[in-house]
């Protein structure tokens, strides 16, 4: 049986365990937040409007250009975005399993 010290020292790991995912998932939704500022846009990028919009003049341009432009040039940001968010939120599950089920599942 654990003594109410090793109970207090166990609840406060845990407790610091869940406050550290709490900080990594704010850090993984303000970069989805970013990112989907960014990227999401209400028609799906065309590279061939992308294309033709290197080609035009400005005022010639179209906004389902720019942001296929943006989309297509911004590629390799986004899938660093994309890799950030993805190790905040497994390193989070290691966590979280372990404050919710002990050393023998992380």
């Amino acid at each position: 049986m654990k003594t109410q010290e090793e109970l207090k020292n166990e609840l406060f790991e845990r407790t610091s365990e869940v406050e550290n995912v709490l900080i990594k998932l704010d850090k993984a939704s303000l970069i989805l937040d970013h990112w989907m500022h960014e990227y999401v846009f209400s028609e799906k990028p065309d590279i061939g409007e992308a294309v033709k919009y290197w080609g035009t003049r400005s005022e010639e341009r179209n906004i389902n250009g720019e942001q296929s432009c943006k989309w297509f040039y911004e590629y390799n940001l986004i899938i660093g975005f994309v890799d950030i968010v993805s190790d905040y939120v497994f390193e989070s599950k290691k966590i979280l399993e372990k404050a919710a089920y002990g050393e023998r599942r992380a």
